[in-house]
């Protein structure tokens, strides 16, 4: 452009703003500019409003002038309507310069090449587009590259512990000893392999007092193991108080004469009184696997012994109660246990001098001691399999 032609294009510009100065200075309502598509030509969109009774005018914008006497030549355009309009509608306008922001364009960033083979590949690749298609087109403004989000490292599965041990592995039972945060399983039936085995406190593990540590055993006394979890336990303990086929539970009420056991029918019967201690108390109660019989301890003649009643409706109309136990003044035999098939009880005694776990017929005879160890050991249950309602009585 020469020196006269640019002093044409000042003198140009200085008169449209001298034009444009009145209505720059007129007071009025903002035009409200959105950020449409871009088209070619330039539309005015009147919107009236009720109160103000001003014109908002929504300009779309215009393609970029080519230089600054299009872009004059356009001011002027813009004006000129402006003008008339408001001299036809009587109302006054302002002209205002709104800045567009473009959209975020998300690129996804390339993988890096995993091995120089496959980075030559990428590289011919790239080439082979260029001599076809062209170089690419640059990147539109706003663009970003797209970050992807990390993937969470799950967390390892802890490892569950053992049903049992056996006392003679010391490693493992090393292992479980140990504080650890393995969570206890909670599982809906009791594992087969626990079924027919005995359980027992001792402290032969250590353990707190009055509690100590489960222990495991047999019904030939071999396999002497720890378990290491007490819901197995738990559970068959809290199952002794409910009969097999689900229609009684054995419960203690004090009386006039002692503290005896009663049954409770499930379907909201009358209650019966099924043991008369005089002044004594039958407590540690158990139901065999058919349902017919109570073992309980008591002291209704002295020393706590092991006794078992058959409830009414057997053979008898009435309880029938039989002494299984006899102590010689200073022993105690307590928590009787019936095998899961009825024949045979488990209980501690310390007619040892020691408390120890003991096993005997459910008639009282064959006595004889399970476990002997060199510590106190006491409240056995014989561990059963879920209860199943096979026994209804007559």
């Amino acid at each position: 452009m020469s020196r006269n032609q640019a002093s044409l294009a000042v003198l140009f510009i200085l008169a449209c703003l001298f034009l444009l100065l009145p209505a720059l200075i007129m007071p009025g309502r903002a035009s409200d500019v959105t950020g449409a598509t871009p088209s070619p030509a330039l539309t005015l969109t009147p919107q009236i409003t009720e109160t103000l009774q001003r014109a908002i005018w929504r300009v779309t914008p215009a393609p970029t002038p080519r230089d600054v006497l299009e872009a004059a030549t356009r001011l002027v355009v813009l004006q000129g309507e402006l003008t008339r309009r408001a001299q036809e509608e009587g109302m006054s306008y302002r002209i205002v310069t709104m800045t567009f922001t473009p959209r975020p364009f998300v690129v996804t960033s390339t993988p890096t090449p995993g091995n120089a083979l496959t980075a030559t590949i990428v590289q011919l690749m790239a080439e082979a587009r260029a001599f076809t298609t062209g170089t690419p087109t640059p990147l539109p403004e706003g663009w970003v590259t797209a970050t992807p989000r990390p993937t969470a490292t799950p967390r390892p599965t802890a490892t569950p512990r053992p049903l049992y041990v056996l006392l003679t592995d010391r490693e493992t039972l090393y292992s479980v000893l140990r504080p650890t945060n393995t969570p206890t399983p909670t599982l809906e039936r009791m594992p087969s392999s626990l079924v027919g085995k005995i359980a027992f406190r001792s402290y032969l593990l250590g353990g707190s007092i009055g509690r100590g540590r489960i222990l495991l055993v047999d019904p030939d006394g071999s396999n002497l193991s720890y378990m290491p979890d007490l819901w197995a336990y738990e559970l068959s303990l809290s199952r002794e108080r409910t009969s097999p086929d689900g229609r009684y539970i054995v419960y203690q009420k004090r009386t006039s004469r002692g503290l005896n056991l009663f049954l409770a029918p499930t379907d909201g019967g009358e209650h019966q009184q099924v043991t008369f201690v005089g002044r004594g108390v039958a407590f540690d109660m158990a139901w065999s696997p058919d349902s017919r019989f109570i073992a309980y301890s008591s002291n209704q003649e002295g020393d706590d012994d092991i006794f078992v009643v058959e409830i009414p409706g057997w053979s008898r109309s009435t309880p029938h109660t039989v002494k299984l136990t006899h102590d010689d003044g200073w022993q105690s035999d307590k928590h009787p246990s019936f095998s899961p098939d009825g024949s045979r009880i488990v209980f501690h005694s310390n007619r040892t001098g020691r408390n120890q776990i003991w096993i005997m017929n459910a008639d009282g005879s064959d006595l004889r001691q399970l476990v002997d160890v060199d510590s106190d050991c006491w409240n056995p249950v014989w561990i059963k399999d879920d209860p199943i309602a096979r026994i209804a009585a007559p």
